[in-house]
């Protein structure tokens, strides 16, 4: 049996050089694991890599609510025999802004997504040059934190909506 993952050294995160306690701090944090996790050493690489996602903006609102928003553009080999991106894909891009954010959201102690719900409402196609995916934290507690998704097509229409849940490392 081939293991070739066995060679590899997967590692956290270091937030070490972010003040996580200030809205700068968790920002440049976002754009850290949005854009590194390519590096060697920091975990399964494929699913930023291949998703390439873009970070468009990190926003607290009035009520302390956390708020990340990426863009992603779909490519020729996300389609299916429908010519629409397949919805995995679309479910992927969601996570990969779930992740970072409950990593963010949890001082660098998530351990990983429970469940995600998806619905789907319209397809998304290469004419929709730009997919926005919206999400927001809407529980934080000692173990668990629960996000609510949305993904929007060119036109700012809701294609897909999430909720999932994700779990916090125990020490």
């Amino acid at each position: 049996m081939n293991r070739d993952y066995e060679h590899h050294v997967f590692s956290r995160p270091d937030f070490s050089p972010y003040d996580m306690t200030t809205y700068e701090g968790k920002l440049e944090a976002f754009q850290m694991l949005l854009g590194s996790r390519d590096e060697e050493g920091y975990g399964v690489t494929g699913d930023v890599t291949s998703l390439d996602p873009e970070l468009v903006e990190y926003t607290i609102e009035e009520d302390g609510t956390e708020l990340l928003v990426a863009r992603f553009r779909p490519q020729e080999w996300m389609l299916n025999g429908l010519r629409y991106v397949q919805g995995g894909y679309l479910a992927s891009m969601i996570d990969v802004v779930c992740g970072p954010m409950s990593d963010i959201c949890s001082n660098g102690h998530s351990a990983g997504t429970l469940d995600m719900t998806t619905t789907y409402f319209r397809p998304i196609t290469m004419e929709d040059q730009e997919i926005t995916v919206r999400v927001r934290l809407t529980s934080n507690t000692k173990r668990v934190m629960h996000f609510e998704a949305e993904l929007l097509n060119s036109k700012g229409k809701r294609a897909v909506t999430a909720v999932s849940n994700i779990m916090k490392a125990t020490r």
